[in-house]
């Protein structure tokens, strides 16, 4: 089972400064089952109520809303049961733009100059939808001429994959557990959400004007990143962010063919290691050709800025940068 831990020593100090109803990740031990986990918790807080039970990482971890503080002093009497931390649910991040990464002006493309398209790239996207027939996502030009297809959303269990189109844009738009297609209409909470996934997409890949071809961005107003890079796009948008089994997600997109996984999102920890990091830092572990790029978060210079999974050892955390106009 493991090192018997006092119960004391498995609380983050937001947990133990608790008073009343909240969500909050209840983590076992490594190679653990998440399923046995979450009967622990049934049993010694039969009020309890588990909301995810991700199955795609070695250490057992679930999300359990307890309708009163009091349960968190029954839980961490269970050898079964190692550390208790607030839950904080994922929100959209990301701001502009090409010219800013490439050079720090909005006006200058030295990437594009050297012929570096995205030419046989394939970015995965997790985010709150895509308007798959926009004119930046609809048409890809392999080398042979441009091709034109609308992608259509298609619901899946990850890590099991579903259908791809290789000569496509978007060879894929899967859509995950929870997660509604398409783009929400819907805000989440205070964050304006709508139409994010769009956004973030058409940043690092979206293609409008003439299309970009293997040797040449054929720059237009609104080009993402890579023009001429290929997207593999996970929904995980109703109308706030659902991600059930992060793990799961990041590895359907290696599996399908993307080594590199955009996150523009995260959840307000306080600079806390939590959940969505561990998933990263072990996916990214087990899966040496991926490469997740995280948000450092929406936080502007406030202490503490950085959420999850931005805390991740072995992502790429991206701030915003000021750009000279």
């Amino acid at each position: 089972m493991g090192r018997t831990l006092a119960p004391e020593w498995k609380l983050a100090s937001a947990t133990r400064a608790a008073s009343g109803p909240g969500v909050f990740d209840v983590y076992g031990h490594v190679d653990g089952d998440g399923d046995e986990l979450a009967a622990v918790v049934a049993k010694l807080a039969p009020s309890a109520r588990v909301l995810q039970v991700p199955r795609s990482v070695r250490l057992a971890r679930i999300v359990v809303m307890l309708p009163q503080a009091a349960m968190i002093d029954a839980l961490t009497q269970s050898d079964a049961i190692t550390w208790i931390a607030p839950y904080a649910p994922p929100e959209p991040h990301n701001t502009e733009a090409s010219g800013v990464i490439q050079s720090g002006t909005v006006t200058m493309h030295p990437l594009w100059s050297h012929g570096l398209t995205g030419h046989g790239q394939i970015v995965a996207v997790a985010d709150s939808g895509l308007d798959a027939n926009e004119r930046w996502f609809t048409r890809y030009n392999p080398g042979t001429g441009a091709l034109v297809f609308v992608t259509p959303a298609q619901d899946t269990l990850p890590p099991a994959l579903g259908s791809r189109v290789s000569d496509a844009k978007v060879i894929a738009n899967w859509v995950q557990p929870g997660a509604a297609a398409y783009e929400t209409l819907l805000p989440c909470g205070t964050v304006a959400a709508v139409q994010h996934g769009t956004h973030v997409t058409g940043t690092i890949a979206g293609d409008s004007g003439i299309t970009a071809t293997p040797a040449a961005a054929n720059a237009d107003v609104g080009d993402g990143m890579a023009p001429n890079a290929q997207i593999l796009f996970q929904d995980i948008g109703a109308d706030c962010l659902i991600i059930d089994d992060y793990a799961a997600t990041l590895t359907q997109a290696r599996n399908g063919g993307a080594h590199i996984h955009n996150n523009s999102w995260g959840a307000s920890t306080g600079n806390a290691y939590t959940g969505f990091d561990f998933d990263a830092d072990d996916t990214t572990w087990r899966l040496e050709d991926l490469l997740v790029v995280a948000s450092a978060g929406n936080r502007d210079e406030a202490i503490a800025a950085i959420g999850s999974p931005g805390e991740c050892q072995e992502c790429i955390d991206c701030r915003r940068t000021v750009a000279r106009r």
